[in-house]
């Protein structure tokens, strides 16, 4: 046998016969070369898979796909299965219908069905998915109608369907669902459902279900149901229900329900059921049930129902009723009054109780306090000394009971 140089290796191809009647298989192999007592043996052959004719064709092409895949094409540049722009499309097709792989979009112009990706997209400004959009970071798009999830995030200028994400899903616009594991967020405005780990929100209009782990937000107006675990707000109005665990507020209008931990408010007007913890209140007119656990207040008029552990007050009327821990107080109270140490106000129309009740101006109604005072009186006093300054003397200070009946009728003013 031919001898061999040390190191060298040769191919060989042995055809083994399994026993009469079968085929033989071939096994290819690359086989070092040994010594043994002078001589050069040959090993056994190694052992490989049988190679079949359509490996052989489809290999270049999977190499090439792969090529195509994962390296950063131009525009156009692409292995497609398929006929008329629909099948299978392997790289950075511009236009395609159906399946269409690529490592990274870029200048894509439309997809109709599913768009898989692996890096983060990039320049498609007029990129138009109407299917499913799957990427390892991220798929990134103009407009999408359809899902899209992402291994990262997820970007669409406008997005029409759902929106997956662990990390965030971003836009211009958003409609539909959108989930983000921290956050969910539209520059412009958001429809139907977001949720956002940390928060969610919009720049400008939300009109939907809002819900963020911290906080949930719109520059605009929104309208729905938002849950903020911290604070939930609208810059301009809120309808719907609120729900924040330290706070919800609204920079114009608040009509609705809002809780807060700490306090709800709005810097105008509020209509509906407002609770915080500490306080509610509104910039202008409060018009429903405001329930704070230290203070409800409007800075013209309260309508409705205020309970506070110490005040409730209007900056100009309280009309109906208003009960403070300590104290209840407004311009004009016009109903009923019930403070735990005081009711002031300059007229009273109505009832007061309190310790002490004070109408600075005029009681039209009925005091009921240990100390009543009215510098008009027009109505009854009932308290241990009560006091109405139109009474002539020596009836202006009276105990138990005073009482000024107007024979001039309400229309007119005697002093």
């Amino acid at each position: 046998m031919e001898r061999l140089p040390r190191g060298l290796a040769r191919a060989a191809m042995t055809i083994k016969a399994s026993g009469p009647g079968r085929r033989p298989s071939a096994r290819l192999g690359i086989l070092p070369s040994r010594r043994a007592r002078g001589a050069t043996v040959l090993p056994r052959l190694a052992q490989l898979p049988p190679l079949t004719l359509p490996a052989l064709l489809a290999a270049p092409a999977l190499l090439a796909a792969l090529a195509l895949a994962t390296s950063p094409a131009a525009a156009g540049s692409s292995l497609d299965l398929g006929a008329a722009g629909a099948g299978l499309s392997i790289g950075n097709s511009a236009r395609w219908d159906g399946l269409r792989i690529n490592f990274s979009d870029r200048d894509v112009e439309r997809v109709n069905g599913l768009n898989l990706t692996l890096w983060k997209a990039r320049r498609n400004r007029h990129f138009r998915l109407d299917g499913v959009g799957v990427g390892l970071l991220g798929p990134g798009v103009h407009v999408l109608h359809g899902v899209a999830i992402g291994g990262l995030g997820v970007a669409a200028d406008e997005l029409w369907g759902i929106a997956l994400a662990p990390i965030g899903v971003g836009g211009e616009s958003l409609s539909g669902i959108v989930i983000g594991g921290i956050g969910a967020g539209a520059q412009e405005s958001a429809r139907g459902l977001m949720i956002g780990g940390v928060g969610a929100g919009a720049g400008r209009d939300m009109i939907g279900i809002g819900i963020g782990g911290v906080g949930v937000g719109a520059g605009g107006n929104m309208d729905g149901l938002v849950i903020g675990g911290l604070a939930c707000g609208a810059g301009e109005s809120f309808r719907g229900i609120a729900i924040g665990g330290l706070g919800c507020g609204a920079g114009e209008d608040l009509t609705g329900i809002a809780l807060g931990g700490v306090g709800v408010g709005a810097g105008e007007n509020v209509k509906g059921l407002v609770v915080g913890a500490v306080a509610a209140g509104a910039g202008r007119n409060l018009a429903g049930i405001g329930i704070g656990g230290i203070a409800v207040g409007a800075g013209d008029e309260l309508r409705g129902l205020g309970i506070a552990g110490l005040a409730v007050g209007a900056g100009d009327e309280l009309r109906g009723l208003g009960i403070g821990g300590l104290v209840v107080g407004a311009t004009t109270l016009t109903g009923a009054g019930i403070g735990g140490l005081m009711v002031y106000t300059r007229t009273l129309r109505g009832v007061g109780v309190a310790p002490y009740v004070r109408a600075s101006d005029e009681l039209h109604g009925v005091g009921i306090a240990l100390l009543n005072y009215a510098v008009r009186l027009r109505g009854v006093q009932i308290g241990a000394l009560n006091y109405a300054g139109n009474n002539p003397w020596p009836f202006k200070f009276l105990p138990l009971l005073n009482v000024h009946i107007d024979r001039h009728g309400p229309g007119r003013r005697r002093t």
